[in-house]
């Protein structure tokens, strides 16, 4: 949990973001027969501005995390 103290204003501004890690942009570990298979996006955004001019404001944030991979071979 994240909290945040900021003061507003009285237009509304905001971001995107997105981390990909995939098996296309890492390298192989030199002794590994193949690349990892460990998929992960993280995105998010934040979005803020007013509700009453000068007086009351918002600002909301929200972030999420995708991971995948190739389940683990046990004897």
């Amino acid at each position: 949990m994240n909290a945040v103290s900021k003061s507003g204003t009285n237009a509304f501004h905001g971001d995107l973001f997105e981390f990909v890690r995939n098996g296309n942009f890492n390298a192989r570990k030199f002794f590994a027969a193949s690349t990892d298979v460990l998929k992960r996006n993280q995105f998010g955004g934040t979005i803020g501005g007013p509700i009453r001019n000068n007086k009351c404001f918002v600002f909301v944030g929200y972030q999420d995390t995708i991971q995948r991979s190739n389940p683990i071979n046990q004897p």
